[in-house]
Formats: structure tokens, C-alpha cells, sequence
């Protein structure tokens, strides 16, 4: 990593001008890493990198023009020497997203780089809509993602609940995981639905 600060003479045989009217910041293509977004704030998002587990907060670059992220985008990005954050240098085309049209008619890009699509429900307090579930199924299986169920609140429901709702989607190959997370149930195989 090398700095170089305004009207600063550096030497010519790095392809440089001899003289910077502002800051560049150059980076080593190894310092320059890949991420997955997982979550986006206004001009922020966290990332998590290959083989990481702990997200990471990543800003873009002042200037710089840039896609707006959502969740399963993928990311080059590199750590600010000194900071806790990193900044983005380059979002990689999407292989897929999905999208929704908002009230007013404009397209609004949710996802991106999917292959499992998570359908969580309640199986009480609300009630468990089917008609919603099958809905989320139908459109999993028409892009060609993954559909899997998560089942909250079997505590509150009973176990009979959470076993009928399982046959239900069992029977047609929707993989389904029941989750307690006070007592840990379920956790272990929702992070290898996950990774």
C-alpha cells in the first residue's frame, strides 16, 4: 500500500504522473479481496469475506460510481490500513436477482446471487398461512432456487403442529427446519443450509 499525497514527486517508473493534484490510493491486487453483502445500510453495507464468519462494515469510495448493493452481491474489497472498516472497490455483475415492483410501480432489485430461497413462517402468533408458503414454493421453483422452510415458535404451537407442517412440505422435497433458538434446536442445520 503506498500513499501519495497532493504535489508529491514521485518516481516515473511507476507509470504515474510526475505530480498528483489529489490523493490517489493504490493497492496491491492481493490486498484486494472478495466478499459477499449481507446487509445494507444507506451508504454502508456489511460484508463477510471468504473463509470469514465475522461481517465486516464496507463503505464505497468518495466519488467513485457504484451499483446500489443488496444482500448476495458480490465484492472486491480491501481493509483501510488502520480503520475497522473496508472499502468496496469493485461490485462483480450479478448472476441473478430477484426483484418486485414497489406501490408505485417502480422495480426494485431485493436479492442477488441466490440459490436457496429461505422461506421463514410462524407456526402461531400470527398464524401460518399456507396459501403464502405454497406461493413462495411455486416462485423458488419457477426461478430455479431452492426453496427450504423454517418454522418458528414450535414451543408456542406444540410439537404436533410443527410435525403436520413438515409432512406438508416434506412430501413435496421443501426441506423444513424447526427452530427454537432458546434452546438451540435447529440452529446446527440452519448453518449448513446457510454456508
Amino acid at each position: 500500500l503506498q500513499y501519495v499525497r497532493p504535489n508529491e514527486r514521485i518516481g516515473n517508473d511507476d507509470g504515474a504522473r510526475k505530480y498528483h493534484s489529489f490523493c490517489w490510493l493504490r493497492r496491491r491486487m492481493s490486498e484486494v479481496r472478495r466478499a459477499r453483502v449481507i446487509a445494507v445500510g444507506r451508504n454502508a453495507a456489511w460484508i463477510v469475506f471468504g473463509g470469514e464468519s465475522e461481517p465486516r462494515l464496507a463503505n464505497f469510495r468518495k466519488r467513485a460510481r457504484h451499483p446500489m448493493l443488496v444482500p448476495g452481491d458480490i465484492v472486491e474489497a480491501a481493509p483501510e490500513p488502520g480503520a475497522e472498516h473496508v472499502v468496496v472497490d469493485t461490485v462483480i455483475p450479478r448472476t441473478f436477482a430477484l426483484e418486485r415492483r414497489t406501490g408505485g410501480g417502480r422495480l426494485k432489485i431485493m436479492a442477488a446471487n441466490i440459490d436457496t430461497l429461505a422461506i421463514v413462517a410462524a407456526l402461531t402468533d400470527p398464524p401460518i398461512r399456507l396459501a403464502l408458503i405454497d406461493n413462495l414454493v411455486a416462485f423458488a421453483v419457477l426461478h430455479d432456487l431452492e426453496p427450504a422452510l423454517i418454522l418458528t415458535k414450535p414451543d408456542l404451537a406444540g410439537e404436533a403442529a410443527a410435525q403436520a407442517v413438515t409432512r406438508i412440505y416434506d412430501g413435496i422435497g421443501v426441506p423444513v427446519l424447526v427452530l427454537q433458538p432458546k434452546v438451540g434446536r435447529g440452529i446446527p442445520e440452519l448453518r449448513a443450509l446457510i454456508a
